[in-house]
């Protein structure tokens, strides 16, 4: 399994972030505000603050001037990149980095960033989902995906040398003799993987920068390692911002199950409805689609719909979530519906161009 080289994989998003008590939010306004002065102190150039907003709950970056179009919002040193592994190396190598700075903790001196960085609980990827909620995907792809990465990851923990004598690195020769859990590894995982850009062919972990929450609509743009900005990453204002105004990312237009999978969290939803990636034809149905092409797509996504409802509501929620409610429960019921919601559409848009609208087949 490969890790791929454009990985614009963030999630500022904590899941619960609301549910601490105030000196836990102290603590961590703390945290945020050491960050960005360590980053100020080493040249780089920070024209916000991290902090909680009241009225979501969630961690962001938020502009503390006015900033106008154009101009520089945040410029990170290369000095102080988390340069994780090139572009094609084994996903095990960079979750054995981050896990090294993670066990170095204020030996590390990427320390304030380490500090910074949301807890085992409040980040989610495939590397680390409880296999609890699997089913709940309803497709065994989704489901299997998860179950194949923590796999690769309890055989690192193994040190299994027939199965990792090709990885460039090795457990040990990242932590030493540190006691590692597969807890361990696999939040070191999700970190990489929900926290990265990519940047001159490399996994890279750029402070401040990952706590720019995504927004779908946003226009600011970002430069890693280009002749234009030299040896940083730069985030420049796509739009005037007052103090005050959330400072956005964009982390690309994905499919519902990709985002839940890869960044977790839903992304708003699309209108119209967008089939996930798994339920989607391959290849696409071509826009000169004969009737009999239009039937055969019919049948299919009537085939997925079907399997969907087949497969049992065996998973129930966490009771002791922070907040009481199970984010993780919450986003699979939603993933599910807006599948059910996505393929319902795309079936009547169908039967429109077949001149059938609203039968059944």
């Amino acid at each position: 399994m490969r890790f791929p080289a454009t990985l614009f994989t963030l999630l500022a998003l904590s899941l619960s972030a609301a549910s601490t008590d105030a000196a836990q939010q102290d603590a961590v306004q703390a945290k945020n505000e050491r960050l960005v002065q360590w980053v100020r102190n080493f040249g780089g150039i920070v024209r916000g603050e991290v902090r909680v907003d009241p009225a979501t709950g969630m961690r962001g970056l938020f502009a503390t001037e006015r900033i106008g179009k154009g101009e520089t919002i945040l410029s990170v040193p290369s000095s102080l990149i988390l340069n994780l592994s090139g572009g094609e190396s084994s996903f095990l190598e960079s979750t054995l980095r981050m896990l090294r700075e993670l066990k170095l903790k204020d030996k590390s001196r990427f320390w304030p960033y380490i500090d910074s960085l949301p807890g085992p609980n409040e980040v989610l990827h495939s590397c680390n989902i409880d296999p609890h909620y699997l089913p709940m995907y309803k497709n065994d792809q989704l489901e299997s995906s998860p179950r194949m990465l923590q796999d690769h990851l309890a055989t690192l923990l193994s040190n299994d040398m027939s199965q990792l004598l090709h990885e460039p690195l090795l457990l040990h020769e990242a932590v030493g003799n540190e006691t590692v859990t597969l807890d361990d590894l696999k939040y070191a995982c999700a970190l990489t993987n929900t926290r990265s850009v990519g940047g001159r062919n490399r996994v890279l972990m750029v402070p401040v920068y990952d706590m720019a929450n995504h927004r779908h609509d946003c226009t600011n743009h970002i430069e890693v390692y280009t002749q234009s900005v030299g040896a940083n990453l730069v985030i420049l204002a796509g739009s005037d911002l007052k103090p005050g105004d959330e400072i956005c990312n964009h982390y690309g237009i994905h499919h519902d199950d990709y985002a839940v999978a890869h960044y977790g969290f839903l992304p708003p939803t699309h209108t119209p409805p967008k089939l996930a990636q798994v339920d989607e034809r391959q290849p696409p149905l071509p826009d000169s689609a004969t009737h009999l092409e239009l039937q055969a797509e019919l049948a299919r996504l009537q085939a997925v719909l079907t399997d969907i409802n087949s497969r049992p509501d065996t998973v129930t929620p966490r009771t002791h979530t922070p907040g009481g409610v199970d984010y993780v429960y919450a986003t699979m019921k939603q993933l599910e519906q807006r599948r059910r919601d996505a393929i319902q559409h795309e079936m009547n848009r169908i039967r429109k161009l077949v001149g059938g609208a609203g039968e059944e087949l």
